[in-house]
């Protein structure tokens, strides 16, 4: 499983969405080679309420619109390691995502990702996380 930054994917209204990484992976023992995306990740971090309501509406928005992607992890991370997020903002994301709180759940989001397929050098780069 490979990391891809900022991935375009195309959401149901036809503008193209970055989420922060895709998660892909390619198949084997047949040529050319097929590429099969696994997940996005989008990183939330805002310092001001506005800002956190602004970046939640950004990120609701490009899940709504991309909810059909065929991808096995949608995930918002949100960094509350130095405020707190509205539970407003952050149930409206996990109806589309799951969102994971950086400050207390860093392990549950590398379970995540590593049970995806993830191994040998990007694994032990997020182990470092």
């Amino acid at each position: 499983v490979l990391f891809e930054v900022e991935p375009k994917v195309k959401g149901t209204s036809g503008r193209v969405f970055r989420p922060d990484f895709g998660l892909v992976k390619y198949s084997t023992g047949q040529f050319p080679l097929e590429r099969i995306d696994l997940g996005y990740v989008r990183t939330l971090t805002a310092e001001s309420t506005s800002g956190k309501t602004h970046a939640a509406n950004a990120v609701f928005r490009m899940w709504v619109e991309i909810q059909d992607a065929p991808v096995e992890l949608r995930a918002t991370v949100i960094d509350d390691r130095y405020s707190e997020w509205s539970a407003t903002d952050t149930k409206a994301l996990s109806n589309y995502s799951t969102v994971f709180f950086w400050g207390t759940e860093r392990e549950r989001f590398r379970d995540a990702v590593v049970r995806l397929g993830l191994q040998g050098g990007a694994r032990r780069a997020l182990t470092a996380l």
